[in-house]
């Protein structure tokens, strides 16, 4: 029974392929974070990139490292692994704190005004090439953590005191969405259209 929080895990493509739980050594760090939700009554719903199914015929996609992965994820009891014809955006509003790395998922979570954890393994890599749209450094938007255990360390903070976690980067978040949305009245039009 989930009474606590639903966490959202939505990480961007990569050029090799593989895009969950990128520096992931082996299936004990699964258990050991699904072990930790159990205990939080909590859950993470995930979903691999749109480029990663087979419904998309990537052909440099090594599936075979995904589908090992899927089994893993697939035998844990607090961590939902979405197929392909799930849509994000039905999904995003009722997560309570996004991790995810430099996808677009996040700017659309900003609207939420609820916290962001920036899980980036491959960070120097990344940046490098294909490179990043704004500079992480300058926006402070989101706890970041560049490996799993610091994944693990972070979500112990979220658990133990959500208000806190969220508030801390809360006025960055208010900036970078500003800097996202910079016609707020755009979603006022729309809402009046569909009602």
């Amino acid at each position: 029974e989930i009474k606590g929080k639903t966490i959202g895990y939505f990480p961007t493509w990569r050029q090799e392929g593989y895009d969950l739980f990128y520096d992931l050594k082996s299936k004990n760090q699964l258990i050991q974070l699904n072990d930790l939700l159990k205990r939080k009554k909590s859950l993470i719903v995930t979903k691999h990139h749109s480029n990663i199914f087979r419904e998309d015929n990537f052909t440099s996609l090594d599936i075979k490292k995904v589908d090992l992965l899927d089994k893993e994820l697939n035998k844990l009891s607090n961590i939902i692994n979405l197929d392909y014809h799930i849509d994000l955006n039905s999904i995003l509003s009722h997560c309570d704190l996004l991790i995810s790395d430099y996808s677009g998922a996040i700017a659309d979570f900003l609207l939420s005004q609820k916290p962001i954890l920036l899980y980036t393994p491959d960070f120097k890599k990344y940046n490098a090439r294909p490179g990043l749209n704004f500079n992480y450094n300058t926006f402070k938007f989101g706890h970041q953590a560049y490996n799993f255990d610091q994944l693990l360390v972070y979500l112990n903070l979220y658990f133990n005191n959500s208000q806190k976690f969220s508030k801390k980067y809360l006025k960055n978040r208010k900036k970078i969405e500003d800097l996202f949305f910079l016609e707020k009245t755009c979603f006022k039009r729309i809402l009046n259209q569909i009602n």
